[in-house]
């Protein structure tokens, strides 16, 4: 039984590892890096965390030209 526990444990620390980091875009203007845990989230959750970083107005999704990326990272700006 206790093993249970220690596998919901682990699966809770693992859920919601989507974080934004600010940054400056290679033009100058302020963006945004969310970086998406690939095991606990999927693509959805990337896109929400973006969503929650700039509001109602919405975002832009941005390529960083020579940056390395995989699929659960995402480079946005918000719309003014």
């Amino acid at each position: 039984m206790s093993m249970r526990y220690v596998v919901v444990a682990c699966l809770a620390m693992l859920a919601g590892c989507t974080s934004a980091k600010d940054m400056y875009l290679p033009d100058g203007t302020r963006g945004h890096h969310i970086s998406c845990n690939t095991f606990a989230t999927d693509s959805a959750d990337c896109y929400q965390k973006a969503g929650e970083v700039c509001g109602a107005n919405g975002y832009t999704i941005v390529n960083v030209p020579g940056g390395w990326t995989t699929p659960w990272d995402l480079f946005i700006k918000c719309k003014d």
